[in-house]
């Protein structure tokens, strides 16, 4: 009770939260991981209350889970030894937007859509990931490096600067945002995340919470040019749709590109559901590669008019066809604001979770030339499982200009405590083992498959274990999590 006490007084009474049946929201997630129920959980406004709630879980040796978005789905924030919950939701405030720049500063309760419709008003857009969760952080999706549609080199990593609360209540900025009088008076534009000396910020991409709380961030951002076409080119085979993604890449052909199968385009595209789903699915093509050529600032028709030419080219260097309507659908440029540059909008459930309540996925990258042969040992261990190919969601995106591919498989399953749910469970911890055997790169591993991993890489797991047990003496900060 003291420590309620000490937190209601740090936060206010109406923002501490201890009803067992308000918690159970906290308890669990869209994903496979076994519940747990936090001790209480907390809502601060601004970074000293952050401070001073790390602080007293510091002092008494109660763990700490922060938590920004209104939805999770891979069990990162289910505090696995009770403790305090940091819901930092009511932190969603944009802090800055410097057109000159091409910079932001957010805390981390913005969502996607609030982030892009306040960019929107000064011509600019950020780096989103596919189609996320209305209630996702925007901030935890970069921490996170889930993959932005644009896949070039410049904006793979956008994280520019941060400010983290440490485990023991300290603050540290990283890059140029360490110098005096940051952020308001700042005699720099923290826009350098390098330096001075060691690269801090990478220490907190990643790490799930573990090693502190990130209370704001400086990230980049680009000019959005309406001067833009969404084509998309279809197939039979995904191998091909492979190659021309890459060959994109590799003549740096537009901006979005990613292929996704009939499954996972009918669940986005689908209005009236379920009638619309089914008929979608069986009129659109097995595979869609979408690619959005856009104009820049400066002669925006221009930059169009030679990307539509050297798309052309390509599509007919590989015998495919290039169409601005979707085969099965209509005209596609909808797909520029709806799917592009904002979270999922569409009625009822997530699109990830309408068709059957439930998704479990396999995440990884590999390069391009590996693609095929991952599919093919995925769709025979689900085989075995009686698992259909047909009902896996498939979505693939190229990173950096083809330097590699972010690759993502979708099992869909009903309630938790279904048989399909224990089988869909065993299926993936079977498929993520197989993968690693093939070299492929778990960047962030979750839930059950982060142990397999880390198993792996024992001299990467020991470092980690020390850099932990630097940042994080007590071990608070999110333990369960990773390899801690």
């Amino acid at each position: 009770m003291e420590v309620i006490k000490r937190l209601k007084e740090v936060v206010g009474e109406e923002n501490v939260i201890s009803e067992a049946s308000v918690l159970r929201a906290y308890s669990e997630d869209y994903s496979l991981c076994e519940p747990s129920m936090p001790d209480c959980a907390v809502r601060p406004k601004e970074t000293a209350q952050v401070q001073a709630i790390v602080r007293l879980a510091n002092e008494k040796d109660i763990p700490v889970i922060p938590s920004s978005s209104g939805a999770h789905f891979y069990g990162t924030t289910i505090p696995s030894k009770g403790g305090i919950i940091v819901d930092l939701r009511r932190m969603d405030k944009v802090l800055e937007i410097d057109d000159r720049n091409r910079k932001m500063r957010i805390e981390p309760g913005v969502t996607w859509g609030k982030l892009q419709e306040e960019l929107g008003k000064h011509n600019f857009t950020a780096f989103n990931p596919l189609l996320p969760h209305p209630e996702k952080s925007a901030l935890t999706s970069l921490l996170e490096r889930e993959p932005s549609l644009v896949p070039k080199f410049e904006y793979a990593d956008p994280i520019l600067t941060m400010e983290v609360v440490l485990p023991t209540g300290d603050i540290l900025r990283t890059g140029s945002a360490s110098v005096p009088g940051v952020p308001d008076d700042a005699l720099v534009d923290m826009v350098c995340p390098y330096g001075p000396g060691m690269d801090f910020f990478r220490l907190f991409q990643g790490a799930q919470g573990t090693l502190g709380i990130v209370t704001w961030m400086t990230a980049k951002i680009e000019h959005f040019s309406k001067v833009r076409k969404v084509y998309f080119i279809k197939d039979r085979e995904l191998k091909k749709l492979e190659e021309a993604a890459y060959r994109a890449q590799q003549l740096m052909i537009g901006d979005e590109c990613f292929i996704l199968n009939s499954l996972n385009l009918s669940l986005i595209l689908s209005k009236k559901w379920p009638e619309e789903f089914t008929q979608l699915k069986k009129s659109l093509p097995e595979f869609v590669l979408v690619i959005c050529l856009a104009g820049s600032l400066r002669r925006a028709e221009e930059k169009l008019a030679y990307q539509e030419e050297a798309l052309r080219n390509l599509v007919s260097e590989f015998r495919l066809e290039a169409s601005e309507v979707l085969p099965g659908y209509g005209d596609g440029n909808e797909m520029v604001f709806s799917v592009l540059k904002m979270p999922w909008r569409g009625e009822g459930s997530y699109w990830k979770n309408r068709l059957k309540g439930f998704c479990e996925e396999v995440s990884f990258l590999t390069t391009f030339d590996n693609i095929s042969k991952t599919k093919d040992i995925i769709f025979k261990l689900a085989k075995k499982k009686d698992y259909k190919e047909k009902e896996i969601g498939i979505y693939l995106q190229p990173v950096e200009y083809g330097r590699a591919c972010y690759c993502q498989f979708s099992f869909y399953y009903k309630a938790k405590d279904s048989k399909d749910a224990a089988e869909v469970k065993s299926l993936t911890l079977k498929i993520r083992e197989a993968l690693l055997d093939e070299g492929v790169h778990f960047s962030i591993p979750y839930g059950g498959g982060a142990e397999e991993v880390f198993s792996r890489a024992k001299p990467y797991r020991n470092s980690l274990i020390k850099i932990k047990n630097i940042f994080d003496p007590k071990g608070i900060m999110n333990p369960g999590r990773l390899c801690f």
